[in-house]
């Protein structure tokens, strides 16, 4: 009798097995567990490599002034000197302007020493409509000069052809401010001067 109550509390033999499955079972299934965490534990340990790299490169680009953030001078692509190899386009000249000859006061002296020289070449001038100061004489220069205000040079060119002077490039000459003939009282505030020399440059 006591022997079949011993017997009676031992565990069968197919329960023992059974146990034993579950056991595997729950052991294969933590195991994947782990394997599938350690999968997605390496996946972002490359994530976080790359992405480490290319901010890494980020920091070493170079920034506009041809430096890196860590100091490093980049290279910089060799650029054409425009300078040395553009065709050089020539300067233009500004254009002059010739004023309307009542525009224009001129002066006649007579620095040749004949007789109306200055009256002769002033009622020409008068004639061609430019504003005619009285003329007077001069102390003889012997050369013929017509000077002008700066910003007359055009006008003293013109009027040095009206005269009959066949260079007239060689006979004007701006007109310093601060020189006797500016200052004298016989230019009466003309913008041009003409002084009739007896060299014959200016027809009389």
């Amino acid at each position: 009798m006591t022997a079949e109550q011993g017997a009676g509390f031992a565990p069968p033999a197919g329960a023992n097995v059974m146990r034993g499955l579950i056991v595997i079972g729950i052991a294969v299934l933590i195991g994947v567990g782990l394997m599938a965490r350690g999968i997605t534990s390496d996946d972002a340990t490359t994530v976080e490599a790359s992405t480490e790299a290319d901010a890494t490169a980020a920091d070493e680009t170079a920034t506009d002034d041809g430096t890196t953030d860590d100091g490093t001078v980049t290279e910089e692509p060799e650029v054409a000197d425009d300078a040395a190899t553009a065709t050089e386009t020539p300067t233009e000249a500004a254009p002059v302007t010739l004023r309307d000859p009542s525009e224009v006061a001129v002066v006649v002296l007579n620095a040749n020493g004949g007789r109306g020289i200055a009256g002769d070449a002033t009622q020409k001038l008068d004639a061609r409509n430019y504003v005619t100061k009285e003329p007077r004489d001069a102390n003889s220069t012997g050369a013929s000069t017509i000077l002008y205000l700066e910003g007359y040079e055009a006008d003293a060119a013109e009027i040095a052809r009206v005269l009959g002077v066949a260079d007239p490039a060689g006979v004007i000459a701006l007109l310093d401010p601060a020189s006797t003939a500016a200052t004298s009282p016989k230019r009466q505030d003309a913008q041009v001067m003409v002084f009739v020399g007896n060299d014959g440059i200016i027809p009389t």
